[in-house]
């Protein structure tokens, strides 16, 4: 049980205040040494988030970057692919008239050995022909021989 007031002598009183006073002491030391923690901690953080802050805006702005140079490629993709469509357009056009020339040249290949084989029988006929013919301009042996023809 607590002792009354009264039977509590000065000295004890004093004792008791010393003893008071060296814990509120080694409290505000303590509390301090804390508040000086968390001050170094906060202005930590408060650093952190200015970088974090600074980092933040920094990849924002490669963000938009990036985003205007994927619109920009979209744009060269879709000119590509406007290209790629017309050259393709005119490949297959190409390979249309292409193929009506290979026709052609085969038709006309086909007609040129015609003509060809026309022009050897021809040949050959004129080749058989031209000695009877050539004896008829010359004349024949006893025509030679008579002299020319008198009218």
């Amino acid at each position: 049980m607590a002792r009354p007031f009264a039977e509590i002598t000065l000295e004890q009183h004093m004792a008791w205040l010393e003893d008071t006073k060296a814990s509120f002491i080694k409290e505000n030391r303590r509390l301090q040494s804390g508040t000086d923690h968390h001050r170094k901690a906060a202005d930590y953080l408060t650093k952190e988030n200015t970088r974090l802050r600074a980092e933040r805006k920094e990849h924002q702005s490669k963000t938009l970057a990036l985003t205007a140079e994927t619109g920009d490629l979209r744009d060269k993709n879709k000119k590509l692919d406007a290209q790629i469509k017309h050259l393709t357009e005119q490949l297959k056009r190409q390979d249309r008239e292409n193929a009506a020339l290979e026709k052609e040249h085969r038709r006309l290949a086909d007609s040129n050995a015609a003509y060809v084989d026309q022009y050897r029988h021809l040949m050959e006929q004129h080749n058989k022909n031209l000695p009877a013919a050539y004896g008829r301009l010359v004349g024949s042996p006893r025509e030679r021989e008579r002299g020319p023809r008198q009218c």
